[in-house]
């Protein structure tokens, strides 16, 4: 990856979880499916926070190490739409905002194949890419940031990638700074190289399960075990809760509860 800025909306695209949110199969994808404002990282990879470091190696005396967070992985959202609120740069009506699917630099556009695609160029010179990568530079536009001339916008920018395929858009976008990603489904999103590369979702019996997030430098992290079967823990379970023996055996009699195998 060598984006130097991933904005949420990439996150959830490339994690598999766009593609699973928002209306039913014969609507479009919901999007921005996210709670607004604030939330991004600055680093492709890990976000190394030292403060957390410090309070997990328990002070000076301890033996030191990073808490690396990758946004990506954790899906942590913050809430500083307050601020935003405050401020008068945020409206409390729906798809009336920077980052709620109201304006047309964050938004979800379908695409030629029926596919789609996110862009999140908030910032002026990520939104100057998008409109040189889309043939709109130099065209008589309104200001970026002019709320009522966003619909239209939309409409433009809809109508021009439906004009490609999303991997198309991809070979166009994908190593810029334009802030976009492909709209993966989740079976995409394991293959992902950005995922790959992180080994975010191990196979453990064949099967691919989420990593444990955060991660610790010198404090590996890995799954633990396979999915397990349906009603695999149901005695345990069980007997964690108090039941006894002639208990759990006459739930089972009674079909109230089954075990696996």
């Amino acid at each position: 990856m060598s984006r130097r800025y991933l904005p949420g909306l990439f996150l959830l695209a490339a994690a598999g979880w766009l593609a699973s949110a928002g209306p039913g199969a014969d609507q479009k994808v919901a999007g921005p499916a996210r709670p607004p404002e604030g939330w991004a990282t600055a680093a492709p990879r890990d976000e190394i926070r030292p403060e957390f470091a410090y309070e997990a190696s328990g002070g000076p005396g301890g033996k030191g190490g990073f808490l690396i967070n990758s946004q990506g992985d954790a899906r942590q959202f913050d809430l500083t739409t307050i601020a935003a609120l405050a401020s008068g740069a945020w409206v409390e009506k729906r798809g009336h905002n920077r980052t709620d699917g109201g304006s047309p630099f964050y938004h979800v556009y379908e695409t030629k194949d029926g596919e789609h695609v996110a862009v999140g160029s908030i910032e002026p010179q990520f939104y100057r890419l998008l409109l040189t990568h889309t043939g709109l530079e130099g065209a008589e536009l309104p200001a970026q940031m002019d709320r009522p001339a966003w619909p239209d916008m939309q409409k433009r920018f809809a109508a021009i990638f439906k004009q490609k395929t999303r991997d198309e858009w991809v070979a166009i976008m994908q190593q810029t700074d334009i802030c976009f990603a492909p709209v993966l489904k989740m079976s995409e999103a394991i293959r992902h190289e950005h995922n790959r590369h992180r080994d975010s979702f191990p196979l453990i019996d064949g099967i691919a399960q989420p990593a444990p997030a955060p991660r610790f430098l010198g404090t590996p992290t890995a799954v633990q075990r396979p999915p397990a079967k349906v009603g695999e823990d149901t005695d345990e379970i069980l007997r964690d809760w108090g039941f006894s023996g002639a208990e759990i055996a006459a739930l089972h009699k009674s079909g109230a509860v089954k075990s696996a195998g």
